[in-house]
C-alpha cells in the first residue's frame, strides 16, 4: 500500500512569484518640502491626484518619500493611502529624510545626505520623530532639535522679525545644517533609527562629488564608510562604486569605503512634471519584494539587485521559463490551486514536508518527462490514490501547455 504524502502546504503570498525586477523611485518631493519652492501653489489634493496617477501610469511600486529634515509630506501621504484608499497600485511608501550636511561642497552647497527609514513597524513615525528631536544644531549657546517647534524657535532666534510661524519654520529648515560628526554621533546614540534606517549619500556636486579630493580626501572616504548606499543614476558612478573600473578592483573600493556600494536613483522632483522622470530616462529597478528589507538585500548583491536604466533586464528565453503550476480536480488534497514561480528559479527549498519534492514531481509530468512508477521516492507514486484524475497545466513564458492528468494505476 503506497503511503500518503503530506498535503502542498505552500501558503499563499502577497508577492506570489517572490523577488522581481520593479521600478523604485526613492527620491520625490512632496508640497510639505520647505527648501526651494517645490510644487508651488499646487493644493494637496491636487499633488495627490497627480501622484496617484503618474504613480499608476509609471507602474511605480516603491516611492521614498522625500522632505527637509521632517517627515511632514510622508506623514501626510500615509494618511491618503491608509485612511483614504489613495495610492493603491504602489506597494510601499518609504520615509526619506534629506539633510543638509556640512562641510560645504567647491560650489558653496552642504552635502545632501539621505536618511531611508524602515515604515514596518506601526508606531515607525512616533519612533522617528522623537529621534529627529534629539538631533541637535547649537546656535547662540542654545541646543535647537530637529522638529517643528523647535525649528520655529531656532528661525525666530536668528530673525526676531519672523513673526509668522511657517515663515521661522521654513527658516529654520533651511539653516539647520549639522556637522557630518554630529549627524554620525547622532546615529550612534539613536539604536532603534540606527537598527532600522539606511544612510544614502549623494554624488553629484552636492554630494561627495563636490568635494575636492586633495583636502578632502579623508572626508569622502569616511562618510562613504558609514553610508550604505550612493544617490547616483550615473554609469561611471556605478561601475566605480562596484569596483568594476579597470585598474580599480573590488578589493580596493572595500578597503576605501568599507563595503561595496549600490547606486540608486531618483526623479528628484520638485513639480508635476518630473515625477518619475529621471533624466535620461534613468529610471531605478530593483529585484526584490517592494519592502525594506527588500532594499536591504541589495546592500549584499549591489550589482545583481539594482538596475538603472529605461528597462529592467531582460532575460534571454521565456519559453524555456515555467511561470505558473495550476492544479485542479484535486479533491481538496491541496491548499491552493495554483502556483507561481519567479523567472530566476533555480532551486526548490523549504522545510520538511512543505512539497519541494511535489513541486518538482509535478512540474516534471506536466512537462512530459517519463515517470518511473516504480520510484518510492516519487511523491506521484506515492500519492497515486489521492492524485487520481488531478489535473495539472504549466504556463510557459506566456503559452500554457494542454493539462496532463495524474492517472491511478
Amino acid at each position: 500500500m503506497a503511503t500518503s504524502p503530506s498535503p502542498l502546504k505552500t501558503a499563499p503570498s502577497r508577492w506570489p512569484r517572490g523577488s522581481e525586477w520593479r521600478r523604485w523611485d526613492l527620491h520625490v518631493h512632496t508640497p510639505e518640502s520647505r527648501l526651494g519652492t517645490p510644487f508651488e501653489g499646487l493644493l494637496w489634493a491636487d499633488y495627490v491626484a497627480a501622484l496617484e496617477k503618474t504613480a499608476k501610469e509609471s507602474k511605480i511600486s516603491v516611492i521614498g518619500v522625500t522632505d527637509y529634515m521632517t517627515l511632514d509630506g510622508y506623514e501626510k501621504l500615509i494618511v491618503e493611502k491608509n485612511l483614504n484608499s489613495r495610492l493603491n497600485t504602489v506597494d510601499l511608501l518609504i520615509p526619506n529624510i534629506e539633510f543638509r550636511v556640512m562641510p560645504q561642497t567647491t560650489d558653496g552647497k552642504a552635502l545632501n545626505l539621505h536618511l531611508l527609514v524602515d515604515p514596518t513597524e506601526a508606531d515607525h513615525i512616533d519612533k522617528i520623530n522623537r529621534a529627529l528631536r534629539n538631533l541637535k544644531f547649537n546656535y547662540d549657546g542654545q541646543p535647537y532639535g530637529c522638529c517643528r517647534e523647535e525649528l520655529i524657535a531656532f528661525g525666530k532666534a536668528q530673525d526676531p522679525n519672523l513673526i509668522d510661524d511657517e515663515a521661522a519654520y521654513k527658516f529654520g529648515i533651511a539653516q539647520f545644517k549639522p556637522d557630518r560628526t554630529t549627524i554620525k554621533q547622532w546615529l550612534d546614540n539613536e539604536k532603534w533609527l540606527r537598527n532600522n534606517s539606511l544612510i544614502g549619500i549623494a554624488n553629484g556636486k552636492d554630494g561627495i562629488s563636490g568635494l575636492p579630493l586633495d583636502g578632502f580626501g579623508a572626508i569622502r572616504d569616511e562618510i562613504l564608510k558609514w553610508s550604505n548606499f550612493v544617490f547616483s543614476g550615473n554609469p561611471r558612478d556605478r561601475e566605480h562604486y562596484l569596483g568594476l573600473k579597470a585598474g580599480t578592483p573590488k578589493e580596493e573600493i572595500i578597503r576605501q569605503y568599507r563595503s561595496l556600494k549600490p547606486c540608486v536613483h531618483g526623479s528628484d522632483a520638485h513639480d508635476i512634471e518630473h515625477l518619475f522622470k529621471p533624466d535620461n530616462d534613468r529610471y531605478c529597478w530593483i529585484k526584490s519584494d517592494p519592502t525594506f528589507h527588500g532594499l536591504r538585500q541589495i546592500l549584499w548583491e549591489p550589482e545583481d539587485r539594482v538596475h538603472i536604466g529605461t528597462l529592467p533586464p531582460q532575460p534571454s528565453d521565456h519559453s524555456q521559463q515555467i511561470r505558473k503550476i495550476s492544479l485542479s480536480n484535486s479533491s481538496g488534497w491541496f491548499a491552493i490551486d495554483s502556483i507561481e514561480l519567479n523567472a530566476g528559479l533555480v532551486a526548490v527549498i523549504g522545510e520538511k514536508g512543505a512539497g519541494k519534492t511535489a513541486v518538482a514531481d509535478l512540474s516534471s509530468f506536466a512537462s512530459g518527462y517519463p515517470m518511473d512508477k516504480r520510484s518510492l521516492s516519487s511523491f506521484i507514486t506515492k500519492g497515486a490514490l489521492h492524485l487520481s484524475g488531478t489535473k495539472i497545466e504549466l504556463e510557459w513564458g506566456g503559452v500554457i501547455l494542454p493539462p496532463k492528468n495524474v492517472l491511478h494505476s
